[in-house]
């Protein structure tokens, strides 16, 4: 999975919590980055 989209801004998608989730990720040998977005940044993407 490249994102993911979630309105839950407090818990999940914001920025110190993916630094987080990155950092256990590559510790854990995963690569590839995982952005935590919300549907108003593709919205634009979309139309």
């Amino acid at each position: 999975m490249d994102a993911l989209i979630s309105w839950n801004l407090k818990h999940l998608a914001n920025l110190r919590r993916m630094t987080q989730i990155n950092e256990i990720n590559s510790t854990e040998g995963y690569s590839k980055k995982l952005e935590l977005i919300t549907p108003l940044e593709v919205s634009d993407d979309l139309l």
